[in-house]
C-alpha cells in the first residue's frame, strides 16, 4: 500500500514539473513567530513559510511572500491583492467566505500574567484589563462575549513586553507565540495559566475562487507527512515546546491517514467519470466563453446606450419595499448615488404633493388589473427643491404563486423640456381658440351693449312710470349678468388656469354654452341637444371644463368639413365593477355621462389609440394638444374620456364625471333664501374699498339685510381708527388691491383680539393671478368683481354661517 501511495505522488509531481509555473501571492503576519515573521535582516521566515517553500517544487506554483501587520494583510486579502493566507484560524463564521486547507497546526490561547500576581481565573475576566492582538480571532471572541476592558496591540511581542508594566492584568495570546517571545527577551517574571481559553485549527486559507490552490497544497502536504519532512520542519521551529508538538503531530497524522485512505478509494471510482466529464466541460467552456464574450459586449453597449439616452434605471421589490436607483437616476435629481435611501418611501417623498395620490393609485391599479407594464408622467423634487417632469415606464419581472406582481424594473426619462414646449403650444392653441371666439363674443357684446343703452334711455324717458323703470332695470341687470359670463370666458381663454374645483351644476353649465357653440361651429353644423330634467352636482373646475367642452366641439367641427350633425346628450348612469375593469381611472358608482356624437370622417384604430397623445394630430396646422388638454382636465376631476370611431361614419366621445352628491340641487334661477339671515341684525361688518360707488353699493346691500356697517376708503384709515376705537367686528370685506396697502396685510396688523375675525377678500383681477400672487388667501374666502347682491350674500353665508 505504501508503495502505491508513493507511486501516485511521484506521477503527480512529474506532471506538475512539466506545467507552467503560476505566481501565487501569499500574505502573512510580520511578527507572529515561530509561525511567520520578518527577522532583523528583513527576511520572511517561520514554520508556515518553511512548509510552503518545501511544497513549492512539487506544485505548478511559485509562491511570493508579503509580510505586514495582520490587519493590513487581511485588508489586502479581502481586496483581492493577496491570493492566500499562510495562516488563518478556522471557525464556522470564517468558513462561509473562505476555503480552508486541512490543519497544519493546532494553536492554544492562554492567559499570560506576572509571576508575583495571583493566577487569573478565566471564568472571571469581565473586570480584568487584558492585552489582545488587533483583528486576531481571540479579539473578536472577547468583543462578542462583552469583555469591555480589552486593549488592542499590534502583535504578541508587544503584548508580552507591555505586560511587564503593572497597569495590565494579563495578555490573551497564543501559547507558542507567548513562550517564543518570553524566550527571545529572556523574561522570567511572566507565566501563563495552563488552562486553555480557546484551541483552534491553524490552516492555509483562500477565497473560494482560489480553491484549486488550497487543494494542491493539501495534496502535497500529504507527501510531507508520509516522507517524514513535516516532523523535521516542526521540530526545527517548535523545539522549545515539545509537548505541543507531539499532540499536534498525533492529531494531524490521524487526519492525514484517514484522508489518504478516502482519497485512494475515491480516485478508483472517480477516475473514469472525471475523464468523461472533463471532455464535456471543455466543450461547455468553449461555448460559455463565446456566450460570455457576447454578453460582455451587450452589457457594454447597454451601459453606453443608457448613458447617452440619460435614462434613470430603477428597481422595486413590492414585498420588502426596497428600491434601487441607478447613478444616472440620482444625477437626474442632483444627488449622488449613495445620498438616496433605497426605499419606496424615498421615491414617494420625492413626488410632488399634487401628484402623489393619483400617481400611486394609477400604478397600483395598473399592476393589479393584470397589466404587465405601465407608463405614467409626474413631477419629482430635485435636491435643490425644484421639480422636473419625468416619464416613468415599468415592467413586472416576477410574480408570486398567486400571480401577483412582486418585482419591477423600469426607467425614468426627464421630459421637462417637452413639458415646457407643451406649455408654449398650449398657449398658442388658446390664442387660436380665442381668435375663433372673438367674432362670436364681439357680436354678443354689441347686442348686450345695445340692449343696455336702449333700456337705459327708455328708463330715463319714463321716469314717471316707476313700474316700467323697474322692468327696464331688471332687463339691464340680466344683460349685465350675461356680459359677466362672457368676460369670464374671455379671461379663461387669455391665460393658463390652475385647477380649483368646486361643486358645480354641470347640466346648467352645458346649457349656458350651447348658444355659443352654435355660433362658433357655424350654420353648416346642426347641433342637437338632449338632456335629463334633473340637475346634478359634480366636483370640477367649471372654467377648465368649459374649455374641454369647447375643444371637443371644435374637434368635431374639423371632422365635418362639408357640414354635418353634432349630437350632445347628458345622462345619469351607474358604472358597475364589470365596466370599471376596463376603465382603471374610475371607481364604481353614479356618474354623469356626456356624449358628443358627430357625423364626420371618423378615425381608424391606430389613430384612436393615439388620439390623446401630446403633439399627435392628423391635421398639419394643429398643435396636437386639444384632446390632450381635454384628457388632463377630465382626469383631474377623477373622470375619464373614451372614444369610439368608424371611418366614413363618425366619432363618439363620452365623458364620465362622478356625481358629488346623490341629491337635486337648486336651480340657478332660485331666489336667495333670506330666511337664514334673520339673526344678522347683531352682526357688525367692516368694509374697506377704495371705489366709493362700489363701497356705497355694498353698504346699502348689507344694511338692507340688517347688518351694522362701518366703511373705509383706505386701509390706513381703518387701521388708524381701530387703534383708537374698539369695534365688535363679526366679519370684514376687504379689497385686495388698495392704493395704500395690500388688503391681506390689514388683518396681520390688527390688534390681537381681532385675529379670529373672518375676512372676505374682493378683487376685479382673475382668480388665478390673485391666488398665485397672494398665496396666503384661500379660494373659499375670495369673491370676484363684478358680483351681484345675491352672490355677495351667498359668499358671506358660506364663510360666517349666519
Amino acid at each position: 500500500m505504501k508503495k502505491l501511495v508513493l507511486t501516485v505522488f511521484f506521477v503527480v509531481i512529474c506532471f506538475n514539473l512539466l506545467a507552467q509555473s503560476r505566481t501565487i501571492k501569499v500574505g502573512l503576519d510580520n511578527n507572529y513567530p515561530p509561525y511567520e515573521y520578518v527577522d532583523k535582516h528583513g527576511e520572511i521566515k517561520g514554520f508556515n513559510v518553511h512548509l510552503l517553500k518545501e511544497i513549492e517544487p512539487y506544485t505548478p506554483y511559485k509562491f511570493e511572500f508579503y509580510a505586514d501587520s495582520w490587519a493590513n494583510i487581511v485588508r489586502r486579502y479581502n481586496a483581492g491583492e493577496i491570493d492566500i493566507l499562510s495562516g488563518m484560524f478556522l471557525s464556522e463564521e470564517r468558513a462561509k467566505n473562505n476555503y480552508f486547507s486541512i490543519p497544519h497546526n493546532l494553536v492554544s490561547y492562554v492567559i499570560f500574567y506576572q509571576k508575583d500576581k495571583p493566577q487569573i481565573d478565566i471564568s472571571k475576566l469581565s473586570d480584568k484589563k487584558l492585552l489582545v492582538q488587533k483583528d486576531d480571532i481571540i479579539n473578536m471572541f472577547m468583543i462578542e462575549n462583552s469583555y469591555t476592558n480589552v486593549i488592542e496591540v499590534q502583535d504578541p511581542e508587544e503584548a508580552i513586553l507591555r505586560l511587564r508594566f503593572n497597569e495590565y492584568d494579563g495578555a490573551v495570546i497564543s501559547l507558542v507565540a507567548g513562550n517564543y517571545f518570553i524566550s527571545k527577551h529572556q523574561i522570567d517574571d511572566i507565566i501563563f495559566n495552563p488552562k486553555e481559553l480557546m484551541k483552534l485549527s491553524y490552516c492555509f486559507a483562500s477565497k473560494y475562487k482560489n480553491k484549486d490552490i488550497i487543494d494542491e497544497i493539501n495534496e502535497k502536504f500529504y507527501f510531507l507527512i508520509t516522507s517524514g519532512k513535516y516532523h523535521k520542519i516542526q521540530e526545527n521551529w517548535f523545539s522549545f515546546n515539545k509537548k505541543i508538538n507531539s499532540n499536534i503531530i498525533g492529531i494531524i497524522l490521524a487526519l492525514i491517514i484517514i484522508s489518504i485512505l478516502f482519497l485512494i478509494v475515491w480516485c478508483c471510482f472517480a477516475y473514469k467519470k472525471v475523464k468523461n466529464k472533463t471532455k464535456e466541460l471543455e466543450s461547455e467552456k468553449k461555448e460559455s466563453n463565446k456566450l460570455k464574450s457576447t454578453l460582455d459586449k451587450n452589457i457594454e453597449i447597454y451601459e453606453k446606450l443608457v448613458t447617452v439616452l440619460n435614462e434613470g434605471i430603477w428597481e422595486w421589490d413590492l414585498i420588502t419595499k426596497l428600491t434601487n436607483f441607478s447613478k444616472t437616476y440620482c444625477n437626474m435629481l442632483g444627488y449622488k448615488q449613495n445620498e438616496l435611501s433605497p426605499t419606496f418611501q424615498t421615491w414617494k417623498d420625492l413626488l410632488h404633493p399634487d401628484d402623489r395620490q393619483i400617481v400611486i393609485k394609477k400604478i397600483y391599479d395598473s399592476l393589479y388589473s393584470g397589466e404587465k407594464t405601465f407608463e405614467i408622467s409626474f413631477r419629482l423634487r430635485k435636491k435643490d427643491k425644484s421639480y422636473i417632469w419625468v416619464l416613468s415606464r415599468g415592467i413586472v419581472t416576477k410574480y408570486n404563486e398567486n400571480n401577483e406582481p412582486v418585482y419591477l424594473i423600469g426607467i425614468h426619462s426627464d421630459i421637462s423640456s417637452q413639458r415646457k414646449l407643451e406649455e408654449q403650444l398650449y398657449q398658442t392653441q388658446k390664442m387660436d381658440a380665442l381668435g375663433k371666439l372673438s367674432g362670436v363674443i364681439a357680436h354678443d357684446f354689441n347686442n348686450l351693449i345695445t340692449s343696455i343703452l336702449g333700456n337705459t334711455d327708455l328708463a330715463m324717458n319714463r321716469s314717471e312710470d316707476k313700474r316700467e323703470i323697474m322692468d327696464r332695470l331688471t332687463i339691464i341687470r340680466d344683460v349685465c349678468s350675461k356680459a359677466k359670463q362672457l368676460t369670464k370666458k374671455m379671461l379663461m381663454m387669455s391665460k393658463r388656469q390652475e385647477n380649483h374645483p368646486t361643486k358645480t351644476d354641470i347640466v346648467s353649465s352645458i346649457e349656458e354654452n350651447i348658444s355659443i357653440i352654435k355660433r362658433l361651429l357655424g350654420e353648416d353644423i346642426i347641433i342637437e341637444y338632449k338632456t335629463i330634467k334633473e340637475h346634478f352636482e359634480v366636483y370640477i373646475d367649471i372654467e377648465l371644463f368649459e374649455q374641454a367642452f369647447l375643444n371637443i366641439c371644435v374637434n368635431a367641427k374639423e371632422a365635418m368639413l362639408k357640414g354635418g350633425k353634432l349630437t350632445i346628450s347628458i345622462d345619469k348612469v351607474f358604472l358597475d365593477s364589470a365596466f370599471i375593469t376596463y376603465h382603471s381611472n374610475l371607481s364604481a358608482g353614479d356618474y354623469i355621462q356626456i356624449t358628443f356624437e358627430d357625423t364626420g370622417i371618423g378615425m381608424n384604430s391606430n389613430t384612436q389609440k393615439r388620439i390623446f397623445e401630446p403633439f399627435f394630430s392628423t391635421k398639419q396646422t394643429s398643435s396636437g394638444l386639444g384632446l390632450t388638454i381635454v384628457y388632463n382636465i377630465i382626469s383631474q376631476a377623477n373622470g375619464e374620456v373614451s372614444v369610439y370611431s368608424e371611418q366614413g361614419i363618425g366619432t363618439v366621445f363620452k365623458v364620465y364625471l362622478p356625481l358629488y352628491a346623490q341629491q337635486e340641487i337648486l336651480s340657478e334661477n332660485s331666489e336667495f333664501n333670506t330666511q337664514s339671515i334673520q339673526t344678522s341684525k347683531d352682526k357688525f361688518v367692516v368694509i374697506i374699498e377704495d371705489d366709493s360707488e362700489i363701497l356705497k353699493m355694498i353698504q346699502e346691500v348689507l344694511e338692507k339685510e340688517g347688518f351694522s356697517v362701518k366703511s373705509f376708503l383706505s386701509g390706513n384709515a381703518f387701521l388708524n381708527y381701530i387703534s383708537a376705537n374698539f369695534i365688535p367686528i363679526s366679519f370684514m370685506l376687504i379689497d385686495i388691491i388698495l392704493p395704500d396697502i395690500r388688503g391681506y396685510r390689514i388683518k396681520e396688523l390688527l390688534p390681537e383680539q381681532y385675529l379670529d375675525v373672518a375676512v372676505i377678500y374682493m378683487s376685479g383681477y382673475p382668480k388665478d393671478m390673485i391666488l398665485k400672487e397672494f398665496n396666503k388667501i384661500r379660494y373659499e374666502h375670495l369673491i370676484l368683481k363684478p358680483f351681484s347682491s345675491s352672490e355677495l350674500l351667498e359668499k358671506i353665508k358660506s364663510i360666517i354661517h349666519y
